[in-house]
C-alpha cells in the first residue's frame, strides 16, 4: 500500500514519510504497518505478519507508478486541492481522489488489471452515490495509433460509451491522453 495513517489519523503517502513520522496504520484493517523505503522496489507501507489483510495487495509497479505520477501533477495543479492516494471509502478505495475548483470531488481508477463492465458499473454507482465523480484510467497501448485497426475489449467500449466517445489512458509520467475509437 502506498499510503497508512500516522497516530494523528493524518494521510501519509509513503515516499513522503519518514520513520519518525510513525508509528503507521492500515486505512482498512487498522492495524499497524511498516514504512519500507528501499532501493529494488517503490517505497510502501507494508502489513506486519501475521495479517491476512489484502490492502494494497496485486498491484503491478506500473500501477503504482501511474499513481505516483499523477499523485504529483495534481498535487501541483493550481485548481486541485485534497489530493490523496488510496483514500479509504469503504467498499472502494480510488487510487487517487481529489477536490476540483474546491466543489466537485474526483476519484481517479487506474484500472491496469482486467475488470468486467459490470464491476466498473457497481464502483461507478458506488461513487456516485457517495458523490464522487470518478474516472477510469486504461494504461496505453502501443497498437493505439490513429488511422489503423485496434480490437477494443469489453471494458473499452464500455469506458467509451460511459464517457460519450472517449476513453482515456495513461502515457507515462503525468501524460493521460483521451482515445476517441472510430466504429
Amino acid at each position: 500500500m502506498l499510503s497508512a495513517y500516522n497516530t494523528h489519523g493524518e494521510d501519509m503517502v509513503a515516499w513522503e514519510a519518514t520513520r519518525a513520522d510513525g508509528p503507521f496504520y492500515c486505512p482498512e484493517c487498522h492495524e499497524e504497518v511498516v514504512l519500507k523505503k528501499g532501493t529494488i522496489k517503490e517505497h510502501h507501507f507494508a502489513h506486519l505478519p501475521p495479517s491476512d489483510c489484502t490492502y494494497g495487495v496485486g498491484e503491478s509497479g506500473e500501477h503504482r507508478e501511474a499513481k505516483r505520477a499523477i499523485y504529483e501533477a495534481l498535487r501541483t495543479h493550481p485548481d486541485v486541492s485534497q489530493v490523496q492516494v488510496e483514500r479509504y471509502l469503504g467498499e472502494v478505495r480510488p487510487d487517487i481522489s481529489f477536490l476540483a475548483r474546491d466543489e466537485v470531488e474526483v476519484a481517479v481508477e487506474m484500472q491496469f488489471s482486467p475488470l468486467s463492465p459490470q464491476e466498473t458499473a457497481r464502483r461507478t454507482q458506488i461513487y456516485t452515490a457517495k458523490g464522487l465523480h470518478v474516472l477510469w484510467i486504461l494504461p496505453s497501448r502501443e497498437t493505439l495509433v490513429e488511422g489503423t485497426k485496434y480490437a477494443t475489449s469489453l471494458l473499452e467500449r464500455y469506458l467509451h460509451a460511459l464517457y460519450f466517445g472517449k476513453v482515456y489512458y495513461w502515457v507515462s509520467d503525468d501524460l493521460v491522453v483521451p482515445i476517441h475509437f472510430e466504429k
